[in-house]
C-alpha cells in the first residue's frame, strides 16, 4: 500500500490546461530554433510563416449560421 504525503497537491486543472495549449507553441519554437542553428534559416523561415498562417487560419473562423432559421 502506497502512502501519500498529505502536504503533496495534486496539479491544478489551471495550470495542466496553460501546459496543454503552451507545447504546441514551445514545440515549433524548438525546431525553428534548432533549424536556424543548423543554417537552414529559409526552412525555419518556412516553418514559423506556416505556424503563424495555421494559428490566425484556425483562430479566426466564420461563425456558423443557425440553419433552423
Amino acid at each position: 500500500m502506497r502512502r501519500t504525503d498529505p502536504t503533496e497537491r495534486a496539479p491544478r486543472a489551471s495550470t495542466v490546461a496553460w501546459v496543454k495549449v503552451l507545447l504546441p507553441w514551445l514545440a515549433v519554437l524548438a525546431v525553428v530554433l534548432l533549424l536556424d542553428a543548423m543554417h537552414l534559416s529559409f526552412l525555419a523561415t518556412a516553418v514559423a510563416v506556416s505556424w503563424l498562417v495555421y494559428c490566425v487560419g484556425t483562430g479566426v473562423r466564420p461563425k456558423g449560421r443557425n440553419r433552423a432559421s
